[in-house]
């Protein structure tokens, strides 16, 4: 009785999807969109550009242990910043993704100067704070959370750890906002020019810091790129709205 009774109900599950799925509007999906030669171009060069900007984003977490590894040569050192950087870094898609929800309402109102300026600010202060509460638990938090999830041994990692997420914070709030916005603006220049500067002052902050404080040297260079990226961004953001 048990088996008729589940056959009958997977059934009408079979029926329900199936009468769902030819409902669903294929044809209107299958038909081609013709996109002008303009739109492309602006599409490309946004893709483009975009991809720089990410790949240099993600070329200075590895430069900071690929100088530590030159310049000090111990393992425990490289592996105790790596666990410093782990968290801080993965925190990223944080920023990232309130971004992909709300790029759309700010490109379709970029001309609306007033629009955008307004709703900057309210990012700025609600997801500040919201950073602010989430990066000092992380503080605070630090010595129980390295050693909870990667152990004792790594406790040396929790001053790196906090530099680290304070530089999310600045990041996040800022430079991560700022940023992404500057591309409904079509401000696709400066993101890559601030790219570049953000690697060669990370370059040269990491040779001269490491060499100083050793792998704290590290996380201290990536925090003043991220104030003075923030800075610039931040200015030139609400100098291009106003």
């Amino acid at each position: 009785m048990l088996i008729k009774v589940f056959l009958f109900i997977w059934s009408e599950n079979v029926i329900m999807q199936e009468s769902h799925l030819l409902k669903f509007p294929f044809k209107t999906l299958s038909k081609r969109t013709i996109v002008k030669k303009l739109e492309k171009n602006d599409l490309y060069k946004i893709s483009l550009i975009s991809m720089a900007n990410n790949a240099t984003g993600h070329l200075i977490y590895i430069l900071d242990i690929f100088i530590i590894g030159i310049l000090i040569s111990n393992e425990t050192v490289i592996a105790s910043y790596k666990v410093a950087t782990i968290i801080p870094n993965a925190l990223i898609f944080i920023p990232s993704s309130l971004m992909v929800y709300l790029y759309p309402y700010f490109a379709e109102k970029n001309c609306n100067k007033i629009w955008v300026r307004e709703n900057y600010f309210k990012i700025i202060k609600y997801f500040g704070v919201f950073n602010i509460f989430l990066s000092g638990i992380l503080i605070i938090l630090a010595p129980f959370i390295i050693k909870l999830l990667f152990g004792t041994q790594y406790l040396d990692a929790v001053l790196s750890f906090r530099i680290l997420t304070l530089g999310y914070l600045i990041s996040a709030t800022f430079r991560k906002v700022s940023g992404n916005l500057l591309v409904t603006q079509r401000k696709l220049k400066f993101n890559f020019l601030l790219g570049i500067f953000e690697g060669i002052v990370n370059l040269i902050g990491n040779v001269v810091l490491v060499s100083l404080y050793g792998s704290i040297g590290a996380a201290i260079a990536s925090l003043i790129v991220v104030i003075l990226s923030s800075i610039l961004s931040v200015r030139y953001f609400v100098k291009v709205v106003s």
